[in-house]
């Protein structure tokens, strides 16, 4: 084998031979989208066996793949707030080195880590498959939460199934007039009612949307609306009634026609099921109601109780360094997790507490940046609709659901941001002016989807 190459224009080339050249991004590629798909349906499992997975993606994607771009717009968002996490961490380490440093990654080292592979997104068509791999995630959490439900339901007791739900925090409350159950992927059907909603109420044409996926996407659309009614969170139902109005706001703005038909089928099909299910398992509907208008009972329910102690408590704390907050890894008065001191389910409260106004500002505006972009994309480029419309209206409606859950403070959660942020570098850096960075590894090219 002759030796590594290194021209006099900088690019390096090392030599391989066709079948290598056609097999490792292929297959790299194909374990990405694995990884991608185990994050939608087992997340925040098996954390080790991931992390091992996840270096071996990292080295794979830079010894294979060549071409790396990312837009310059992007790069500077992510030097301002990664600036504001190492301020939150020098403050935070000041108190307690050891939390500061677990607390920061979801600030410092996951950002990078996601960045640098919306790097390899140089082309539209290599978002497609994580598209689809969204459709099959969701597909998937749905059914293993009607599965759950239901075999607990009929007594139904198998070793290797409980086990396996065992190590998805699998949990199953009877309450008086409804169900609710819990799996780690139920944020994958918080995520997804946006997400197909968005696909549906769309008319796309000489999209990735082909007639066999509209028919994967309507029994997805069934089964995600089945899981949702049983799981019995406030969070996802409120996501059932704020997608259409997500939805026709991103419509307006790009001046789309606006059809009242998918909103109506949308919600007379999820009372169609409510009543289904209501006779099969015994639902009262009036009790779910009184469940979901429970939210602003802050003095009866005890989840809205000890919500409400945080928030006194993490305002409090905030009073004492309003600007720059009392940095990474502190705890308020009130201790939510000894093991995570530092988290709580007010997720922006707690970003409040943590950061500041400056770091809230800077985290805010960055988000707004996104949207902003994505629609300037999405205005310009017709093409890129049926891409970013779905990714930014589901989104939306998970910023909302987050404000009472930290979703967002987790690795498996944060591709719901990075993940736009990847189609929009893919529309923008194909202009080359539009790319701060550039290289080429090697004579390979990412392989077509």
């Amino acid at each position: 084998m002759s030796p590594i190459n290194i021209g006099n224009s900088g690019q390096i080339t090392i030599p391989m031979n066709n079948h290598c050249v056609r097999f490792f991004p292929r297959f790299i590629q194909s374990m990405v989208l694995v990884f991608f798909l185990l994050m939608l349906t087992t997340p925040t499992s098996n954390q080790f066996e991931r992390g091992i997975a996840l270096v071996v993606l990292l080295a794979g994607s830079t010894i294979f793949f060549t071409k790396w771009r990312i837009d310059k717009s992007i790069l500077a968002w992510l030097l301002v707030t990664t600036i504001a996490g190492l301020i939150s961490l020098f403050i935070g380490s000041l108190e307690n080195v050891d939390r500061a440093f677990r607390h920061s990654t979801v600030y410092l080292i996951w950002p990078l880590v996601y960045v640098y592979f919306i790097g390899f997104a140089t082309k539209p068509a290599t978002l497609v498959p994580f598209l689809k791999a969204i459709i099959i995630g969701i597909l998937i959490a749905s059914l293993m939460g009607i599965i759950y439900v239901s075999t607990v339901s009929m007594g139904f007791d198998m070793k290797l199934l409980s086990d396996f739900f065992e190590n998805q925090g699998a949990r199953l409350g009877f309450h008086d007039g409804y169900i609710k159950y819990r799996l780690f992927n139920i944020t994958t059907l918080i995520y997804g009612v946006g997400f197909v909603y968005s696909i549906v109420a769309s008319s796309y044409r000489n999209s990735w949307v082909t007639h066999r996926w509209q028919l994967i996407i309507y029994a997805t659309i069934v089964l995600m609306l089945v899981a949702a009614i049983l799981t019995g969170r406030r969070s996802l139902w409120l996501t059932i009634f704020i997608a259409p109005i997500f939805h026709m706001l991103l419509s307006f703005l790009l001046r789309q026609k606006i059809s009242a038909a998918p909103f109506l089928l949308f919600f007379s099909g999820g009372l169609a099921l409510l009543l289904i299910l209501a006779v099969i398992f015994d639902l009262g509907i009036l009790d779910m109601a009184d469940l979901f208008t429970s939210s602003a009972d802050f003095s009866g329910a005890e989840s809205n109780t000890a919500r409400a102690e945080q928030y006194a408590s993490l305002l409090a704390g905030w009073a004492d360094s309003p600007w720059f907050g009392n940095g990474l890894g502190a705890s308020a008065s009130i201790i939510r997790s000894d093991d995570l001191p530092w988290a709580y389910e007010l997720f922006y409260v707690a970003l409040l507490f943590h950061n500041g106004m400056l770091g809230v500002m800077i985290y805010g505006l960055a988000i707004l940046w996104l949207f902003g972009a994505g629609v300037r994309v999405m205005a310009s480029n017709l093409q890129s609709q049926p891409i970013l419309l779905p990714l930014l209206t589901a989104l939306g409606c998970f910023l909302i659901a987050s404000a009472s859950n930290p979703y967002l403070s987790k690795f498996d959660y944060l591709w719901i941001i990075f993940l736009p942020l990847a189609a929009i570098n893919s529309f923008r850096v194909r202009n080359n002016h539009r790319s701060i960075i550039s290289t080429n590894l090697s004579s390979n090219t990412f392989p077509p989807s």
